[in-house]
């Protein structure tokens, strides 16, 4: 295929380096605030928490990632994004967790893109599709206020100061770079450079597709582009696509082969949502309207907005949204396929925009359903089209001899975007002044107000923290974090069983949680050591043992645990009800809340030798051996004929190199239980022992 001629007004030397150098600077300085911003929000379970990001090889070993003990959500996220993960890795390996090199990459990523705009918009506009055009000449203009206004619009600062994010941006990047890298291998002049830009194309668009999803439809775009704005045989051009349209299913084949879901993997770590599909398209009706507002008029922008589920189309909002969706997306179809007879042919360029907006938006904004139904990183890649299409827009009906004047206009509104953008990213210079933020805009959702309460609790203010955790329960009782947050919280103010049974309805929540059971046995440990409140709850807290205990016998042994932890805090002086959940968590491989378990029992029957016995082999499982030896001797103590304790005794004995002892011991239990095929084992290993190596 003959390449794409495309007219090029020569730069001067100035032109040629100080447009990127402004751009650059421009884009740098609304950030400059940022350096010292610190990890937010999701950064602490995506990357400070997270094993991987500190282990680079596990990048490149499946096995040894799952070694490192990474959650399920991580690794999943790992083979869905992975070139994010491992520009995480890379930044910890170079600087550790120092914020200011994490930042650096961010804007360094944000600047590159705004670049790659200018490029792509300058190269598009000198195409010979554009002959005619008032823009002919001032392409530079078009191209640099395109990229300023999206380097510096304050709905990027989420996909750039807030580091996780990165993802958001760094896929979009590759997309810019996939579709500018396809420009230049249709418009180069030699065969060489042509394979060359075409690979790199190919090359940027995979890299895009396994760092976030909503990549997944920017191949179309590409193959829309080619066909708008290129020459030649369609037959021909579509061949040459098939490798970047190709790319497009990297995506589906990644999640298909991880065994997940499209709705989980652009949930993130977020839980998935048992929305329904119609109800999330309903909403993002609204939802793009309100993007096209901070667009247009960026106030009001928030970290976690409290944005109302739609259930009908009836409702009048839903209703007039999706009219202005249709009458905006309709007019750049319009533009795009059929420019007015006798009209500027850059109005293709601005319908392309707008259509490059809703493609870009279509994998997180129509019917896969994720959580959080508004968040403005979405808008990252989105905006770069629409942006660019406003320039085009503001320049075209600007008749020629008002050109100064549309030029001075966008200069102005440069300025005031990013002033705007300087102060949007001051709330990010702390994590309370942040959700002190969120929290002001959504009073009335759970998320905003618990993470102010923990902002607060790091911040010495307990008392803050209290009430933000009330009402965060309050607003939503099944948010797992706020009520661990309200019952730890509780549990610190000496209100242990109210501690207690908050966080038995969080582990109902999230049975699998390790940090809300610590806590939730601290606090049952706590109350059973207080005076017992004679009635109070002692009959709901033996059926929920009874019960527990048929669970157990079942087999549903999560079911069992969590039937005996809502006992003991309906009634923490239940015995029994200690040796039983000690012994689940036990087999759990919960040795210390074993241990924790038994110690409480034997605390309530200080003369119970099951417990005693119970607690000598967590204690030794744990390599407590001393304290070990006292339970089982205690346990002896309590109950002479108690052959277990016995073997047990002997057995740890034996592993002390205590022979003797051991012999002696495990001779009383064999005395006891003479029956018993692993005492008489045990005790003539002992014997061996005693008598030594033979000669």
């Amino acid at each position: 295929m003959r390449p794409e001629l495309a007219p090029v007004r020569r730069a001067t030397r100035a032109a040629r380096w100080g447009i990127p150098a402004a751009l650059l600077l421009l884009g740098a300085l609304p950030y400059s605030n940022t350096f010292a911003s610190p990890f937010a929000f999701d950064d602490r379970h995506q990357i400070l928490d997270n094993p991987l990001i500190r282990d680079l090889p596990a990048f490149f070993d499946s096995e040894r990632a799952a070694a490192t003990g990474a959650s399920a959500d991580r690794l999943g996220g790992l083979r869905s994004r992975w070139l994010a993960y491992f520009t995480f890795a890379l930044n910890y390996r170079l600087g550790g967790f120092d914020v200011a090199g994490w930042h650096a990459v961010n804007l360094a990523i944000h600047l590159l893109a705004g670049l790659l705009l200018f490029r792509l918009v300058r190269r598009t506009l000198e195409l010979p599709r554009f002959d005619g055009s008032i823009l002919r000449g001032r392409e530079r203009e078009t191209a640099f206020f395109s990229s300023a206004f999206f380097l510096v619009h304050p709905i990027q600062t989420q996909a750039v100061t807030y580091l996780v994010q990165r993802m958001a941006s760094l896929a979009a990047m590759l997309c810019l770079a996939a579709l500018a890298a396809w420009l230049e291998a249709r418009t180069a002049a030699g065969a060489r450079r042509r394979v060359l830009f075409a690979v790199l194309a190919v090359l940027a668009s995979l890299a895009a597709m396994v760092t976030k999803e909503n990549a997944a439809t920017f191949p179309l775009l590409i193959a829309l582009y080619d066909l708008a704005f290129l020459s030649g045989p369609r037959r021909r051009r579509l061949l040459a696509l098939l490798p970047v349209l190709a790319t497009a299913l990297v995506v589906p084949v990644r999640l298909l082969a991880g065994g997940a879901t499209l709705a989980s993997s652009l949930a993130g770590v977020r839980a998935d949502t048992s929305m329904e599909r119609l109800t999330y398209l309903l909403t993002q009706f609204r939802v793009i309207a309100t993007y096209l507002r901070l667009l247009v008029w960026p106030a009001g922008q928030n970290l976690d907005h409290d944005y109302p589920l739609a259930r009908s189309f009836a409702q009048r909002p839903v209703a007039l949204s999706f009219l202005l969706l249709v009458a905006l997306a309709g007019f750049g179809v319009l533009l795009l396929l059929r420019p007015r007879r006798g009209g500027d042919p850059a109005w293709r360029w601005v319908g392309f925009g707008v259509v490059w907006f809703f493609v870009a938006l279509a994998v997180e904004s129509s019917l896969v359903p994720i959580r959080d139904v508004i968040v403005e990183h979405r808008l990252y890649l989105p905006s770069a089209g629409l942006l660019s299409a406003l320039t085009a827009t503001v320049l075209l009906v600007r008749p020629a001899p008002r050109f100064r004047i549309a030029i001075a206009a966008l200069a102005f509104v440069t300025l005031a975007l990013a002033t705007a953008t300087f102060a949007r990213n001051r709330v990010w210079r702390s994590e309370l002044a942040l959700w002190r933020d969120t929290a002001e805009k959504s009073p009335n959702k759970s998320r905003p107000l618990n993470c102010l309460g923990a902002a607060w609790q790091v911040a010495g203010r307990p008392d803050l923290a209290f009430d933000l955790y009330q009402r965060a329960v309050a607003a939503d009782p099944a948010n797992f974090e706020a009520v661990v947050n309200l019952g730890s919280a509780r549990f610190a103010r000496g209100e242990t069983r109210e501690a207690a049974r908050l966080l038995v309805s969080a582990l109902e929540l999230d049975p699998g949680s390790p940090t809300a059971r610590a806590r939730l046995v601290e606090a049952l440990a706590a109350a059973a050591r207080r005076p017992p409140v004679p009635g109070t709850g002692s009959d709901e807290a033996r059926a929920a043992l009874a019960e527990g205990a048929r669970l157990r016998a079942s087999g549903r042994i999560l079911d069992a645990v969590l039937r005996y932890e809502r006992a003991l805090s309906l009634h923490p002086w239940e015995g029994p009800g200690w040796n039983n959940l000690g012994n689940l968590y036990r087999d759990a491989g919960l040795r210390e809340l074993a241990v924790v378990c038994f110690t409480v029992a034997v605390e309530l029957a200080p003369r119970d030798a099951i417990a005693l016995n119970s607690l000598g082999v967590s204690l030794r499982e744990l390599g407590r051996t001393a304290e070990a030896e006292a339970a089982f001797r205690a346990a002896v103590q309590s109950d002479p004929s108690y052959a277990s304790a016995l073997n047990n005794l002997g057995n740890l004995l034996r592993g002390l190199g205590r022979t003797e002892e051991a012999v002696a011991a495990l001779s009383r239990a064999l005395d006891l239980d003479p029956r018993n095929p692993v005492i008489r084992s045990n005790l003539e290993a002992a014997r061996r022992e005693r008598q030594g190596p033979r000669p």
